[in-house]
């Protein structure tokens, strides 16, 4: 197969263009943290009120997770057959929908139902956002672009933490606040984002080439007027015929693409653990401890700045040091730093270790699903096989809160803590041994290498 849709994309400088598109993208990104993150504060605060039981807090997350990973799965699957922009957006409106109708619930089952809708609409632009941003950026600088658009939704975090500070103290009932306030500005951003282009790769992929061609010649004038450069013509691209060969959804488990797709599962596995094991249950163990919820926020707002530090750690390395070693790297340092973190006595050394064990948590987060996952996997599978490794995950990650009640039981959260570093130790060794190498390749040339191997073992 001959292309120059490919070459053409990667060939652009960045300007304006590649800025107004991340805008877009980051509105969308970062409002799905918000929603993310304010679940452990609204946690902590009904829990704490007697609106619901640890019981039932332990239900809202595992519903939330429910959601994301049929989000996720669906979008995914829809968002290679139908386009990354359209799932993105609708994925968007749901979103926004689901948490203002949130806020309203009158007792636990109705917020479990609204809290499942809003989490499918955020589970799917999670999939999507990153697998677009990755196909419009230069090789050069996917990773610094990718751990961008991580650093704004990790930002969402420590944001929500503290405008709980402010918020929940204000009565019984500000934990409904908590859950509108992100809806509201959503509905501007489901607006803004209805002028994003379809990626000119996906239309590729499907067959759509007039469309491609339209749609590269659209931007390729608008960033030679940004530039006020006419760009240089490039070569055609010619692409190995397994690549360009329509895909399904077992080509994820034949022999070129299965180490591929175990290194993905690990991934979200093991992150998804991290986020739902630890970070989302900080706020409530604080609490149990004899904390007053403003106390809870404001430790868990020094703790959780690590999740902005991490995604700045990881666009300070993404083009620096090799892709696939980097990874290894930080999951080594966080085992490290979750074990000090558990075994920390004093009030400055828990804050110390948590703030740099989220970081490590974070860094490779976006390392991971920023950048590398989108460009282990082939246009044509692209979202479909992120989708399915963040639903094979959350279902893992479902049925974590009731681990970490019983870890926390029988061991106190230190368990938990421990029981990550482990994480992070097996998602090292499985990068090492299994993954490939990306760093200032293109997504076609990353393909490639899946097939060498293949003739190879052949």
């Amino acid at each position: 197969m001959i292309s120059n849709i490919a070459a053409r994309l990667d060939r652009l400088p960045i300007c304006k263009f590649h800025y107004k598109f991340f805008g877009l993208v980051s509105i969308g990104m970062f409002f799905d943290g918000l929603d993310m993150y304010v679940v452990a504060s609204v946690m902590a605060a009904i829990v704490k009120t007697g609106w619901t039981t640890v019981s039932g807090a332990a239900q809202l997350m595992s519903i939330n997770l429910f959601g994301y990973l049929i989000g996720a799965a669906v979008a995914g699957y829809l968002g290679d057959r139908f386009g990354r922009r359209t799932m993105f957006v609708w994925s968007m409106l749901i979103y926004s929908v689901g948490t203002i109708l949130c806020a309203l619930s009158i007792n636990l089952y109705m917020l479990l139902a609204l809290r499942f809708v809003t989490a499918f609409g955020t589970g799917g632009e999670v999939v999507t956002g990153y697998a677009v941003m990755g196909e419009f950026i230069p090789p050069s600088k996917r990773g610094e672009w990718g751990n961008l658009i991580w650093g704004v939704t990790g930002s969402a975090m420590p944001i929500v933490t503290f405008l709980g500070v402010f918020v929940m103290p204000i009565n019984p009932d500000a934990w409904r606040y908590m859950l509108a306030l992100p809806g509201i500005p959503a509905f501007i951003a489901w607006f803004i984002r209805r002028s994003m282009p379809e990626s000119p790769r996906w239309y590729e992929s499907v067959g759509r080439k007039d469309e491609a061609e339209r749609t590269m010649a659209t931007i390729e004038a608008e960033v030679e007027r940004y530039t006020g450069k006419k760009l240089p013509d490039v070569a055609p691209v010619v692409i190995p015929k397994i690549i360009a060969e329509k895909k399904k959804i077992r080509d994820l488990f034949k022999k070129y693409l299965l180490p591929r797709t175990i290194v993905i599962l690990v991934i979200y596995v093991v992150t998804g653990l991290g986020v739902y094991g630890m970070t989302m249950w900080i706020p409530t163990h604080f609490v149990n401890t004899g904390f007053t919820i403003a106390k809870s926020l404001k430790w868990t707002a020094a703790m959780t700045m690590g999740c902005p530090a991490g995604a700045l750690v990881g666009w300070f390395i993404a083009e620096k040091i090799y892709r696939k070693w980097g990874i290894v790297t930080v999951s080594i340092i966080g085992a490290i730093l979750a074990y000090l973190f558990a075994t920390s006595k004093s009030d400055f050394e828990i804050v110390w270790y948590g703030f740099a064990t989220v970081t490590s948590l974070y860094c490779v987060m976006g390392l991971t699903y920023a950048v590398y996952i989108p460009e282990l996997l082939p246009t044509e599978l692209r979202t479909t096989g992120s989708g399915f490794g963040m639903a094979f995950a959350r279902i893992i990650a479902a049925f974590s809160p009731f681990g970490v009640v019983f870890l926390m039981s029988k061991f106190g959260f230190e368990g938990v803590i421990i029981a990550l570093g482990a994480l992070f130790v097996l998602m090292g060794i499985t990068v090492a041994t299994l993954g490939v190498e990306t760093r200032g390749k293109t997504l076609e040339e990353i393909q490639a290498i899946a097939v060498r191997k293949l003739i190879k073992v052949e």
